[in-house]
């Protein structure tokens, strides 16, 4: 009993701190790059990285960078698009665009936060979280009912990989109804999704991408239950010792 109640203390624990990592520079200036991200135990997963686009201007429609939905058979599928320009930057997805007014010049250290669940995200630049701003109004009301104007701040950035799995999340919060083999609602294309990511960055000279790392975030009840293990341990232990 005693070797079961460590085991799983042990695997609370690792879910807690479970992450892989890619520290190593790819270069970008000879060919584009994917990074694969495979679904894992928790909805929450943050997604860093260090990345240059080095010394160009993208032109409009350009993506310096996208993170696509992995399917199982190795293609991939639309998620968003993230765009670089001289004193701006914006993300495009379904429940965009959304635009900030900031230059990206040098390397920068992006962190993404993704919750398949519900499909909230929202990104975090060099530490400091980026409130963006609607470009314009969206094709579809947002999830949680918000209409998109133009030049409004979005509070909460919903994303959808368009996989099944994201029609029926929207079904499973209440924000979708499906109707023969179409969602009616304000989720149209569905949200969050399979929690399957690749990252996708484009051929830029002298761009770069390093430090890629891949951290679950678990739910309050997961990090409850790794608390309580690993102090059932701890007395399991003291018991031991007397």
């Amino acid at each position: 009993m005693k070797k079961c109640m460590v085991i799983w203390a042990l695997s609370s624990l690792l879910l807690l701190v479970g992450a892989n990592a890619v520290a190593d520079v790819t270069p970008l200036s000879n060919s584009n790059y994917s990074y694969d991200i495979a679904a894992g135990a928790s909805d929450i997963v943050k997604i860093s990285f260090d990345y240059t686009y080095g010394n160009e201007v993208l032109p409009m429609g350009h993506a310096a960078f996208r993170i696509r939905r992995l399917n199982d058979n190795g293609t991939d599928g639309f998620l968003g698009s993230f765009n670089i320009y001289a004193t701006s930057f914006n993300l495009d997805t379904d429940y965009g665009p959304y635009s900030k007014d900031m230059g990206l010049g040098g390397v920068n250290h992006y962190e993404f936060t993704l919750n398949r669940s519900n499909g909230l995200w929202d990104l975090a630049v060099n530490g400091t979280p980026i409130d963006f701003v609607a470009l314009s109004s969206t094709n579809a009301i947002q999830p949680d009912g918000y209409a998109v104007t133009p030049d409004s701040v979005v509070a909460n950035k919903y994303f959808s990989d368009e996989s099944l799995q994201s029609g029926l999340n929207a079904i499973d919060l209440g924000w979708a109804n499906l109707v023969g083999s179409e969602l009616v609602g304000n989720a149209n294309n569905g949200v969050g999704g399979t929690g399957a990511y690749r990252l996708w960055f484009a051929q830029s000279e002298n761009g770069s991408v390093a430090n890629i790392s891949v951290t679950p975030v678990p739910a309050p009840g997961a990090i409850l239950l790794g608390a309580m293990g690993m102090g059932l341990v701890g007395w399991l232990r003291r018991r031991r010792s007397l």
